[in-house]
């Protein structure tokens, strides 16, 4: 994407259908040769609000889709909050991490080996 514009995503001129314009006059281009811009993003509005005006405006083909991690990541720390393991968690996440970088290649469940035996 670096050194390009905009202009790569747009739809041809002769494939846009503007308001009040008569639909079978409209030359369609196949999917398989326009450029699809994506936008992957947080689930607030705004980033939304702005792909869909820039494709409106701007005559661009493109897709808007919320990010799927962050849903899952909300649920995860509410569970974590709700069952008072936070603290635990993270001295765990410490210990791993330590762990981790001490040695010359990861091995993540070594602290539990240490400790049961």
């Amino acid at each position: 994407m670096a050194g390009q514009t905009l202009a790569l995503f747009q739809v041809p001129a002769a494939s846009r259908l503007e308001p009040g314009d008569d639909p079978d006059k409209c030359k369609l281009t196949p999917v398989e040769d326009l450029k699809v811009l994506k936008l992957v993003a947080d689930e607030e509005g705004s980033q939304h609000k702005g792909m869909y005006y820039a494709m409106q405006k701007l005559h661009i083909f493109g897709v808007a889709e919320p990010e799927s991690s962050h849903p899952k990541w909300n649920s995860f720390r509410k569970a974590m909050e709700h069952s008072g393991m936070t603290i635990s968690a993270m001295k765990l996440t410490l210990c791993c991490y330590q762990t981790a970088s001490s040695i010359s290649h990861f091995r993540p469940l070594e602290p539990f080996q240490k400790i049961t035996n």
